[in-house]
């Protein structure tokens, strides 16, 4: 029997595997740059009543993947559809293997439906990275 998916669910694992990532570490091994200027920004929007205010000083889990499940595109198929968002952090050469350089994926998520159909360019949309905050 299939379920009908009519909503974006997500799914993480339930243990970080990068624990207590300091923001130096955030942007040496991640290639996340700006990364508190990023989130007082978001933090101020998404709950400005908050007194919650990153700091360098801030100590982070991050994780390896969030698994989207998107509802079925009509026009492709009635299937549900998943995406993931990952991350990889660097690894330096150790023997006769090559450095790996960190990465992260990036999407843009709509916000706010209304605002991205009658708007312009990434009008309602936000940055979701796998990079993920403190439990």
């Amino acid at each position: 029997m299939a379920v009908a998916v009519t909503s974006t669910s997500w799914a993480i694992a339930k243990v970080p595997p990068f624990r207590n990532l300091t923001i130096d570490q955030l942007s040496s091994q991640f290639g996340a740059d700006d990364f508190v200027i990023a989130l007082s920004v978001y933090l101020r929007e998404a709950m400005p009543t908050s007194s919650i205010r990153p700091n360098t000083l801030d100590r982070f889990n991050a994780y390896r993947q969030v698994t989207l499940t998107l509802p079925p595109n009509r026009y492709l198929s009635n299937q549900k559809r998943t995406n993931r968002i990952r991350t990889t952090p660097a690894v330096p050469a150790r023997g006769r293997k090559r450095e790996s350089i960190g990465q992260f994926d990036v999407a843009l998520v709509i916000e706010d439906r209304v605002a991205y159909r009658t708007g312009v360019g990434f009008a309602g949309m936000f940055n979701l990275h796998c990079l993920i905050l403190n439990e």
